[in-house]
């Protein structure tokens, strides 16, 4: 029986919610090297990365993919506030 992680998270992904894993991290670097999405070319990626950048490189790229997430957030809330407050002021 499992936890009930895929589960939070399908509901967590309907809700609007974004979700990053490190192996969406070496899918976007194959895609843009131009490798195919095959279990073993991944499996290079992954670990000529970790070799390259260090063990943490997965994880350093995922959080920069979750800090613009956020700053697009914060521009959206901004331009909304703006919007706002324009209308209400005439």
């Amino acid at each position: 029986m499992g936890s009930g992680k895929t589960t939070v998270l399908d509901v967590l992904i309907k809700l609007g919610y974004k979700f990053v894993t490190l192996s969406d991290m070496v899918r976007e670097e194959a895609q843009n090297l131009g490798i195919k999405e095959e279990r073993e070319n991944l499996m290079n990626i992954g670990q000529s990365l970790r070799h390259k950048f260090g063990p943490g490189v997965l994880a350093f790229r995922a959080l920069e993919k979750v800090k613009e997430w956020l700053e697009k957030v914060k521009e959206e809330l901004v331009n909304e506030g703006f919007t706002q407050v324009t209308t209400e002021c005439g």
